[in-house]
């Protein structure tokens, strides 16, 4: 069994050395990162501009977000780190000449990968946990413990939305407390892990999500992670024609954090 906890510090250490600067002079800087996911080569897509906020995209079809976090990069600084192997939302990837899938937003616990690989055997588990792990690495890279990991996805109507976790909805029992605004679109909303910030956004009138620690049902997602290893984290969900609110959604959360910074 191939130990996660120590895999992920040792691709973290060998990150120190891959060429990124924190100039405040910097201009950005995308590099293509290439992983193996069993025999299968998944790109890893990093833009880099110096110091500032730290993002995840780990659905490749969630085009929407990934522009709102790639902009902000550009215009503000920071580093955002996006999956890309051939446009779906799950990963296909090979092992010995058989296929297999994951969704990359469960993969990053044990229970998470053995949900969302069904009944692969150990070997193609481990393989995933080995590119969870370099995943994780990349995210995580020089992360300092006031930094805010920021996840950022989109939806569709009639879906995942600030409703799943009212009052019988199906993801009910993973919130500690939401805030619903009903000026906003139920699909538009913050999911955190931090009590102040959940407080933060519900001041300024945003649907927010305080996630449980831990969370009822761990489906191996990066929040699910970051919450096990008491990493701050917030996630930007809106629904993918809604790019004008993500955007003002993640100003407005940046303006916090550089508040709270100050």
């Amino acid at each position: 069994m191939i130990n996660r906890r120590s895999l992920l510090g040792c691709v973290a250490v060998g990150l120190v050395t891959t060429g990124f600067t924190t100039s405040a002079n910097a201009v950005p800087i995308h590099r293509n990162v290439t992983l193996l996911l069993g025999d299968t080569p998944v790109v890893l897509r990093v833009l880099f501009n110096g110091r500032g906020p730290r993002f995840f995209h780990p659905h490749e079809n969630e085009h929407a977000s990934l522009r709102v976090a790639e902009d902000a990069v550009v215009r503000r600084g920071g580093m955002s780190v996006s999956l890309h192997h051939g446009g779906g939302r799950r990963i296909s990837f090979e092992l010995g000449g058989k296929k297999y899938s994951c969704d990359p937003n469960r993969i990053f616990t044990p229970e998470g990968t053995r949900l969302t690989t069904g009944n692969a055997p150990q070997r193609v588990r481990d393989a995933v946990d080995v590119f969870a792990a370099a995943v994780a690495g990349y995210v995580l890279k020089r992360l300092s413990v006031h930094d805010v990991v920021i996840g950022m996805h989109n939806n569709t109507p009639g879906g995942y939305s600030i409703r799943s976790y009212g009052s019988g909805g199906d993801m009910q029992e993973d919130a500690e407390t939401i805030f619903t605004n009903e000026a906003n679109s139920a699909d538009d909303f913050f999911l955190t892990t931090k009590r102040q910030l959940f407080q933060d956004l519900k001041n300024h009138h945003y649907n927010v999500v305080l996630q449980k620690n831990p969370p009822q049902h761990n489906d191996g997602s990066f929040s699910v992670f970051c919450s096990q290893k008491n990493i701050p984290y917030v996630n930007i969900e809106a629904q993918d024609a809604h790019s004008v609110v993500q955007a003002r959604m993640l100003n407005d959360l940046l303006g916090i954090l550089s508040s709270a910074a100050a």
